[in-house]
């Protein structure tokens, strides 16, 4: 069935393309979701997201309590592409990137017709194609601008968590439920007070402000949040920072003494002074890492810090521990507003304060969260308390026993590939995930036909 829609006649890949998908479902509720393409599952159905990926996408809008009927959901180009992860790398195929051009006045026309309140760009595909930008992962529960003026909340595609990543169900269902607060007219986007390079007369009475006047803290600084930036952060993966090889070399610091606000200022006197008088008077020193990433180097720079440091990053680790923990994934769960990671180079200033104020907010909120649920003591026995012998033992290094350590890694793939294939027995054939030859190949062994 070769495409037909409006703009289907004039495509160079018109003779190559299956069916046209139209948009489905009726938009009432101003959220309008776009994928990247129909495929097979979608042909066969005439409609969009059918199949697995369909299931995955249904579930997601029944979590949040959404209607699918009551969303629109649409795509990128609306007919079959000419083979899986085609569009993905546009740089790589031109065709594909002209196929998009193409099919571009459908999707601005439906936007045009429909104008919804709020876009979901739902994989990197639908991202480039509504917001401009790439990377889906670092951009996932953010709120973004678009051409259309119209905000948009990207999130991962559906196929995608059902390719074996189910635990990112919880950010695309984050990610729904603020697109529907946009929607709803609920949505209140995140302020802060932020001091970039101020005098340091206002540093001195920022410290003030952050100054508990009475109980157990009187006079002191109940949590600080400290972050520090080196010639290189601008390149560094929080997850996955080593400490050699890493620069020790401060270019800037910055803090946040109470939710909602956060100062920055270039390593120098006398704000390095003023720094150490905020830790002086910290009852708590917050940094988000995993490996004293900021709390090193800033002893190393002759800082005193209090004795409790606790690392916010191992906080929501403990709290999600399948999602990831750098503080650009995790930010959205907590801040609502627009990305700022990728202004390290062009505002360092606004980024370090941001990364300050925004871990203060993470902080806040992991840890008001493990409290009501009970497991803040937990947190407090297994991550506080046990941090700081890590450390010195992490200073002194410790002796492992490869051997062992293989045998037992290996001990542990076993049992997970025997509970694997049992949960596979679990799964109706109806959602497992189908693979289409033209031609059969001549060795079956292990394939089973699903009707």
């Amino acid at each position: 069935m070769i495409p037909s829609g409006p703009h289907c006649g004039t495509c160079p890949h018109r003779e190559l393309g299956q069916r046209f998908i139209e948009p489905d479902g009726s938009g009432d509720s101003g959220v309008l979701l776009v994928g990247d393409s129909p495929w097979m599952e979608e042909m066969a159905a005439g409609r969009n997201f059918a199949g697995a990926a369909g299931f995955t996408y249904n579930r997601m809008l029944s979590l949040v309590g959404i209607e699918r009927s009551n969303v629109m959901t649409s795509n990128t180009i609306w007919c079959k592409p000419l083979r899986l992860k085609w569009m993905d790398f546009p740089e790589r195929f031109r065709d594909a990137e002209a196929a998009i051009t193409h099919c571009r006045p459908n999707l601005d026309g439906l936007i045009e017709r429909a104008q919804p309140k709020v876009i979901v760009p739902m994989g990197n595909v639908a991202l480039r194609r509504i917001c401009g930008v790439s990377g889906i992962e670092s951009h996932a529960g953010y709120v973004m601008a678009t051409p259309y003026g119209i905000p948009a909340v990207p999130t991962f595609h559906p196929a995608f968590i059902q390719r074996g990543q189910q635990k990112l169900n919880a950010s695309a269902v984050f990610a729904l439920n603020r697109a529907r607060s946009i929607a709803q007219g609920t949505y209140q986007e995140s302020k802060y007070d932020l001091l970039l390079d101020p005098p340091p007369d206002r540093v001195r009475d920022y410290i003030r402000s952050g100054q508990s006047i009475h109980g157990e803290h009187g006079g002191r600084i109940p949590t600080l949040v400290v972050d520090i930036e080196t010639p290189e952060s601008d390149r560094l993966d929080e997850e996955e920072i080593e400490q050699e090889g890493a620069s020790w070399t401060i270019v800037r610091a910055g803090f946040s003494v109470r939710r909602g606000s956060a100062v920055t200022f270039p390593w120098q006197p006398p704000y390095i002074g003023l720094l150490q008088e905020a830790l002086d008077l910290s009852e708590e020193v917050i940094e988000h890492a995993d490996n004293n990433f900021d709390s090193r180097r800033l002893r190393h720079a002759g800082l005193r810090l209090p004795a409790r440091i606790v690392s916010s990053m191992w906080a929501w680790h403990f709290l999600e521990s399948d999602l990831r923990k750098g503080l650009g994934a995790v930010a959205p769960f907590y801040y609502a507003g627009p990305p700022w990671k990728s202004q390290s180079a062009a505002r360092p200033a606004f980024y370090n304060a941001m990364d300050n104020a925004v871990t203060m907010d993470v902080y806040c909120g992991t840890r008001d969260t493990l409290i009501a649920q009970s497991r803040w003591a937990a947190f407090e026995r297994h991550c506080i308390r046990m941090d700081e012998p890590l450390r010195v033992m992490g200073e002194r290094g410790l002796l492992v026993d490869p051997v062992y350590q293989a045998a037992f890694m290996d001990r542990l793939d076993q049992e997970w590939e025997a509970a694997n294939a049992d949960l596979q027995q679990l799964v109706p054939d109806s959602i497992k995930k189908r693979k289409y030859w033209k031609r059969a190949p001549k060795d079956l062994t292990g394939v089973t036909e699903i009707v």
